[in-house]
Parts: structure tokens; C-alpha cells; sequence
């Protein structure tokens, strides 16, 4: 073990490193060695063989010392007895959230895979946004265990190697990391689809035999070419077509092998930018270009930081080939990615680093989007695969979509109410419908209907994962309220039918859901309406709560009859009459009877009882305001209109305010009846503009209020 799993199989390639910091990897190494020291791989090999083998691939990206030292610690959490405040007193805080970032959640027990995945990577998301270095060890991690895959039983072999081509292979093309994602690709491909691998293999090595010559002779004639004006090519190559990118393309474009296979590429290296143009003019001079297949992305580079010029020339015997010519720090970021920002920190590769780091934020984002594990995977694996388009608002705000999305995927990627009130869109001052798809450099500004909601023919055209979802959660929100307002109407149905009318105490019904273990109203009303529970039981228990209920409101209830209202005392300050909802203070020298509304009752702090009015021909004094129009100064018709309704006037006076006059009337009624009898009759004189009962004690409640027609 010590001969074949020494600290010297990787410190050759440590050589970048200084002095001190390869000490601290090697540190790193012995505490990872005997901590592992008594487990091995499934292979048999001694466990310590997996994490330096990770290290390896750490350093061959010549990344900082404290990702070498994680890698050499990333299972230590997870299958030894050390801990990470251990590591973190031994290694520091950096190395410490490194390892904790790429550990998996063991120590939580979830329902089933989906949802223990599904955590897992809202774990690791949410790591790579504070350090993106916990991706390195995780994608090094992953790429170690799929070189060593073939001792795994098929199933575990296959799982993983889905799993590979679904996140990790398509998250290090992401990051740009071009050699690490195109062998995750090849070796998911092989462990996944073992059969097919190696058919296109074959296919594969005689193709290439064909290609090689070709572009041998092609590279001799730029190169000469070249060297005469004065361009210095570092490096070319031939450019290896991927597998499992030819047979995502055979499938999805229902093409043959030979279909995918004509078009030969070969990639030139040169030392500064310039050299890039000018070599580009010379391979024009050389072979004519295809109309149309220049792409500068030396002066647009991809959002991964990809930087190259590409062009397609009609090579020998009128061949199709592609030329991609870039600088040998283009080249790195092109095969490394956002990892080679520790050889070059420029102000590109930081730049390129914060923006895989806001797209991992917008991975964290989405489960805010995905209450469901399912949803929130197929989100994640959307937004991996995702090409981009790019759009404008009407303020000049460039918004990332992915390729194919509509008006309605930007609608939800502004805001989720924003795509759930969509109506239609101006497209570069076009109206353009909601499944408009929308193409790059447009401008689209959204317009919303807040009476407009999602449907369900809104998922046939939502390109992107967050729309999707949240028309799929509004739908279910929808469907669940509808449940609810069904289910409240059979109670309510239920009761009336037994002689219970109106809106009932939701103490009741929240009794009820207690009783049956339910969390609240809500899902009572939802059980009711799916036919979980019987409606019989459960408005046989609404009416004895019912009962109950009233027999404690007759014990808390003072009857005011005919014979009793002299024992009683009307307040003054809010003017009760007969048919008010109204209380009686008690516990003085008399019983003094408050509207329910009347503030000034419920600062007392006397008793409170409920009062329940049998009174028939007793008098009770209120106030009416009536407002009439200036011109209009006969009260006449007024007075003579509350007389003729058997009422009687008590005081009058009367204030001109803004074009009307206000009189304020203080008379007698039998009851709240009788009351609106009095102000639908005074409504009727045409002089009357409005009229309504005088609330006193701040209530701002009216009872009784019209306008004139």
C-alpha cells in the first residue's frame, strides 16, 4: 500500500505549487491516509487510493492548495470519525467549508431517493455559490468514480452513470471545463449505453483515420502560409468529435452517423489576439469560406468565458472543415473553464467566475419555485442543459432565457406574478401573444391583467423549468381553494337544511379538524369535498357545537321585553334602538344598553352581556342627517313625510356645507325596521341628496346611506 499510494504519485504535480504549500497537501495526505487507513474501495484497493487519485485531477487543473488538501479530505466527514470542527482546527476555515460543501446528507433520513437527491444538490448549490471550488472537488469526485465504475453492479453503475450525463457532465460544459466534461460524457455514455458506445467507437476510429490525413495536409499549408507573414502558431490540433454529443444529435435529429461525420474541424493556437485576426484573413486566402459560419466570440465571448473565432472553409477535394483559432489563454479557459482562473487572474477569468457564480445562485433560487422534489430536480436539469437567448426590457435590462423560450417564460422569470397575469407583449413595438418564442437582441416589454390566470394550455408552450412550475403550483393552488369553497358550501348546505342559515364560527369547524386530526378548516373543507369524510358526521358535530354554543350565549344574554325597559338605561352616545346588535354594561347602579360598535362601551370595564331585543311598542330616539340640495330650503316635505310614518320629531337644526345643506334630525322609532322604512321614504323626495343614520362613539359603519338619482 505504501509503494503504490504514496504522497510522490502526485507531488510531481504539485510542481506549480510553492514549497510550503506542498508541504500542507502533504499534510493533508497523511491525515487523509490514516484516517481512511483501515477501509477499502469495492475494488479492494485501499480506500486512500480514491482521494489522492481526486487530488491528482485537482492539481492537473493546477488549482490552489487549499482544493488540492480538500480533495485529499472530501469522504474523511462522511465515512471516518472525524468531524469539521477537527478539520477546521487542522486545515483551516477555507478547507473545512470546501469538504463540508461537497459532503453528501447522510446524517438526515428522507422519504425516498428523490427527495434525499433533490437535497443534496440544493446542498451543494448553495456551497458553490459562497466558494466555487466545492464543484472542482465535487466534478473530480465524480470523474475518479466513473474511470473506476466497472467493479459497480449494473444498476449502481447505471444509476450513476445517468446521473453523470444529466448534472455533473453538463454542469462542467457549463463552467467551460471542455476536457473534464467531454470525458464525463464518454464514460457515462459507455457505463449507460454500453452497446451503442461501442458500435459508434468503431464507427469512430475509422473515420478518423480518413480525417487525419486531411488535416495534416491542411496544418502544413497554414502553417507555411502563416510563418511568411509573420504569424507564430503555437499548437494545432485535430478536434475529436464526442460520442455522446453524436448520438444526442442522431436521435434528436433523426440523422445517420455518416450525416454527423462530414464535417472535419481543426483547432490553431497562436499568441496574442491579433494574431488570431490576422491568421484568420490568411485561412480565407487559402480556402473559400461558408456564407454565414463566422462566429467571433473572441470579441463575444460565450457566457461560460469560451473565447475562439470560428469559421467553416471548403477545404480540399471541397470538403466542409472547421477552423477554430483562438489565443493559448483562450484555449486553457476553453478546456478548463472557470478553473483556469487560478493560473490567469485577469479582470476576464473574474469576471467569468462571478457569473457561473450567480448562475448557481439562480439554481438556489429555483427551489423557491418547487415545493415539490420532482419539480425542483427536472428544474435543475432544465437550467444545466439550458442554451442561451438573450433579450431586452424597455429600460435595456439584457435578460438570459433559455433557447426556444416565449413571452411567458420571460413573464415568469421577471416575476411570478408578472407570468401569472401575462396577457400579451410588445415584441420590438409589435403585439406578440404569450407563445411568441423570442430570439436574441429583441425587446420585450410585458403587459399583465390581473383578471388574467394561468390555464392549463399554458404548458404546452412554457419552454422553461420556473414557468412550468409555477403554472403547474398556481394550477394546484387553484384547484385546491376550488375544493375548499365546495367543501364550505356543503356544511353551510348541510346546516340550512336543518334549519341553520348564514356563515357559521370557523371555531366550530376548526373544533372539528382538530378532532379528526386535521391540521386546520382548510383541509376539513378539502376532506369534505374528496369525499373523505362523511358530510352526515360532520354536520351532525357542527350542530352540537352549534347548540352548545347557543346555550352559552342564552347564559350571557340579558332579554329587554316590553314590561323590562324601564329597568334598562339607553346610552346617549351611540343612540341604541330595537334590532341593533347591542350590548348591556352591567355591575353599576343600572343596566346601560351600547351599541355593539360603540367604543365607549368597550372601554368600560364593567361586565359585557349580549342583549336580545323582544320590544314592540316602546319609542327609542336616533339620529338622521339629511342632505339636501341649497336651492332646496322647504323642510316641509320632510317632516311631514317622518310624521306620516309614525315616527316623531324631536329636534332640528341644519348646517350649510359644499353646495348642500346638512339637517341633522333627531326622532323617535319603534325598531331598526321601522328606521329604514323612515330613510328609504325621505330618500324618495327629489331635494334629498343623501341621507343616513348618525353613528356616534367612531364607528364608521352606515347602516342606512343613499344618493339622490
Amino acid at each position: 500500500m505504501d509503494s503504490l499510494h504514496a504522497f510522490s504519485d502526485i507531488q510531481a504535480t504539485l510542481s506549480y505549487l510553492a514549497p510550503p504549500y506542498i508541504s500542507k497537501v502533504e499534510q493533508a495526505f497523511k491525515f487523509a491516509k490514516s484516517a481512511h487507513f483501515s477501509q477499502s474501495r469495492i475494488s479492494g484497493d485501499p480506500y486512500i487510493s480514491h482521494p489522492l487519485a481526486v487530488a491528482k485531477i485537482l492539481a492537473m487543473l493546477k488549482l490552489d492548495h487549499h482544493t488540492i488538501i480538500a480533495g485529499l479530505l472530501h469522504d474523511v466527514i462522511e465515512d471516518t470519525e472525524v468531524d469539521l470542527q477537527e478539520l477546521e482546527l487542522s486545515f483551516g476555515v477555507e478547507v473545512a467549508a470546501i469538504v463540508d460543501g461537497v459532503t453528501k446528507i447522510s446524517s438526515v433520513k428522507y422519504k425516498d431517493v428523490v427527495s434525499y437527491q433533490a437535497e443534496n444538490y440544493r446542498k451543494m448549490f448553495m456551497a458553490m455559490t459562497n466558494d466555487i471550488r466545492v464543484i472542482f472537488v465535487k466534478l473530480a469526485d465524480r470523474l475518479h468514480n466513473m474511470r473506476t465504475c466497472q467493479v459497480m453492479s449494473v444498476e449502481s453503475k447505471r444509476r450513476m452513470a445517468k446521473e453523470t450525463l444529466e448534472v455533473y457532465a453538463p454542469i462542467a460544459k457549463r463552467l467551460g471545463m471542455h476536457n473534464l466534461s467531454q470525458e464525463l460524457f464518454e464514460l457515462g455514455f459507455s457505463a449507460c449505453y454500453p452497446a451503442r458506445y461501442s458500435v459508434l467507437l468503431e464507427h469512430m476510429y475509422r473515420v478518423n483515420s480518413g480525417q487525419a490525413e486531411v488535416l495534416a495536409h491542411l496544418s502544413y499549408q497554414i502553417k507555411t502560409q502563416a510563418k511568411a507573414q509573420g504569424v507564430e502558431i503555437v499548437e494545432t490540433s485535430f478536434r475529436e468529435k464526442q460520442l455522446y454529443g453524436i448520438y444526442q444529435k442522431m436521435i434528436s435529429k433523426r440523422v445517420s452517423f455518416s450525416d454527423l461525420m462530414d464535417v472535419y474541424a481543426l483547432r490553431i493556437c497562436v499568441k496574442r489576439i491579433s494574431d488570431c485576426y490576422q491568421l484568420l484573413g490568411i485561412v480565407h486566402s487559402l480556402y473559400r469560406p461558408k456564407e454565414r459560419q463566422l462566429k467571433d466570440y473572441v470579441a463575444a465571448p460565450k457566457e461560460n468565458g469560451y473565447q475562439s473565432i470560428h469559421t467553416v472553409l471548403y477545404g480540399p477535394y471541397d470538403m466542409p472543415i472547421e477552423i477554430q483559432i483562438r489565443t493559448t489563454e483562450m484555449h486553457l479557459v476553453a478546456t478548463q473553464g472557470v478553473a483556469a482562473h487560478w493560473i490567469y487572474k485577469s479582470g476576464a477569468s473574474v469576471l467569468n467566475q462571478q457569473k457561473q457564480q450567480d448562475w448557481f445562485k439562480r439554481l438556489i433560487e429555483a427551489q423557491d419555485n418547487s415545493s415539490i422534489d420532482e419539480d425542483y430536480l427536472q428544474l435543475v436539469k432544465h437550467q444545466i442543459f439550458s442554451e442561451e437567448v438573450y433579450v431586452l426590457t424597455p429600460k435595456g435590462k439584457v435578460i438570459e432565457l433559455k433557447r426556444g423560450a416565449t413571452v411567458l417564460d420571460l413573464g415568469y422569470f421577471i416575476h411570478t406574478d408578472v407570468g401569472n397575469h401575462s396577457v400579451y407583449a410588445h415584441v420590438d413595438h409589435i403585439r406578440a401573444p404569450l407563445n411568441q418564442v423570442l430570439r436574441n437582441g429583441q425587446t420585450v416589454h410585458i403587459h399583465t391583467d390581473t383578471q388574467s390566470t394561468p390555464s392549463a394550455d399554458w404548458l404546452t408552450f412554457a419552454v422553461t423549468a420556473k414557468a412550468k412550475t409555477a403554472i403547474k403550483q398556481f394550477l394546484r393552488d387553484k384547484k385546491i381553494l376550488s375544493e375548499r369553497k365546495i367543501g364550505r358550501q356543503i356544511i353551510n348546505a348541510g346546516l340550512k337544511l336543518r334549519g341553520i342559515e348564514g356563515e357559521q364560527n370557523e371555531q366550530i369547524f376548526a373544533h372539528i379538524a382538530k378532532s379528526c386530526e386535521l391540521q386546520d378548516v382548510n383541509e376539513l373543507f378539502e376532506a369534505l369535498s374528496l369525499g373523505r369524510l362523511r358530510v352526515e358526521w360532520v354536520i351532525e358535530q357542527s350542530l352540537e357545537m352549534l347548540k352548545s354554543a347557543q346555550a352559552g350565549r342564552d347564559r350571557m344574554t340579558i332579554h329587554i321585553s316590553d314590561a323590562e325597559r324601564d329597568s334598562v338605561e339607553i346610552s346617549r352616545c351611540c343612540y341604541p334602538i330595537a334590532g341593533d346588535r347591542s350590548v348591556a354594561v352591567t355591575g353599576g347602579s343600572a343596566v346601560v344598553v351600547h351599541r355593539a360598535t360603540c367604543r365607549a362601551a368597550k372601554r368600560l370595564a364593567d361586565q359585557v352581556v349580549t342583549v336580545k331585543w323582544g320590544i314592540n311598542e316602546i319609542m327609542f330616539e336616533c339620529v338622521l342627517t339629511v342632505n339636501t340640495f341649497t336651492q332646496s330650503t322647504n323642510l316641509a316635505y320632510i317632516v311631514a313625510m317622518i310624521i306620516d310614518m309614525k315616527s316623531r320629531l324631536i329636534s332640528l337644526t341644519s348646517e350649510e356645507q359644499k353646495g348642500t345643506i346638512a339637517h341633522r334630525l333627531k326622532i323617535s322609532v319603534q325598531s331598526l325596521e321601522h328606521l329604514a322604512l323612515i330613510i328609504q321614504s325621505i330618500n324618495q323626495i327629489k331635494m334629498v341628496h343623501s341621507v343616513k343614520r348618525e353613528l356616534r362613539c367612531g364607528s364608521s359603519f352606515l347602516e342606512q346611506a343613499s344618493q339622490a338619482s
